[in-house]
């Protein structure tokens, strides 16, 4: 299995997670993913974002067992408000934690569908195994929606994923929904290794052009 691009702190595959995580022959220390919320974003050929609701929890839960047999550690996922809700009843997380947007303008973050409710937060599942490694995550982070002009229609602030990353010694960190590759760019800054898998290509481009960035170390 050849990589889309690859340095000495980042790897990415191109294609669906599903195939590809079973192929990795290694272990990671964290996976910190934001998935499509079935929103009917449209991101490309290769992701349907309508799907029933039921297939969509099929498809997340699905992902979030095979991200737990090759993590030592925690397995985060950023899902919508309905997501949430759908979501737990199905497969039950360890806890749930949130990202809030301050200072709301006008532009909700993880609004799926019409709702009589304006979210300001957006919720984080976590999974996996929570006792290996020495962490200490808050529950929440502030900041604002993204403002990078990143050819995406959703991508996480990086201080949003650098303050999960930085909060505990996770070594390797795995991205199944890579997008942009925040999350990888993001855990190179902070001298962490990382993989990420991104099933449409122009975002991969994307995502290899970030990371081979020269980058600085970042404060969190």
């Amino acid at each position: 299995m050849k990589p889309y691009y690859q340095d000495k702190w980042v790897t990415i595959y191109h294609g669906d997670c599903r195939e590809i995580l079973p192929q990795l022959d290694v272990k990671v220390d964290l996976v910190l993913t934001d998935p499509p919320y079935n929103g009917d974003i449209k991101y490309g050929e290769g992701t349907n974002d309508s799907r029933d609701w039921d297939m969509y929890i099929d498809w997340i839960v699905g992902s979030i067992r095979l991200c737990e047999t090759i993590c030592n550690g925690p397995v985060i996922y950023f899902l919508s408000h309905h997501g949430l809700i759908k979501c737990i009843q199905v497969y039950a997380p360890h806890w749930v934690g949130a990202w809030f947007q301050p200072c709301p303008s006008g532009n909700p973050v993880g609004k799926v569908g019409a709702t009589l409710i304006m979210p300001y937060w957006e919720p984080f599942l976590v999974y996996g195994n929570l006792k290996t490694i020495k962490a200490s995550l808050p529950d929440y982070c502030v900041s604002p929606v993204n403002s990078e002009r990143l050819k995406h229609p959703c991508p996480k602030p990086q201080s949003v994923m650098a303050r999960i990353i930085a909060s505990g010694d996770w070594q390797t960190v795995l991205d199944p929904f890579l997008g942009s590759g925040t999350t990888c760019y993001c855990a190179k800054k902070l001298n962490r290794y990382s993989i990420g898998i991104e099933i449409e290509e122009k975002y991969c481009e994307i995502a290899a052009r970030r990371c081979s960035q020269e980058v600085m170390e970042l404060k969190v």
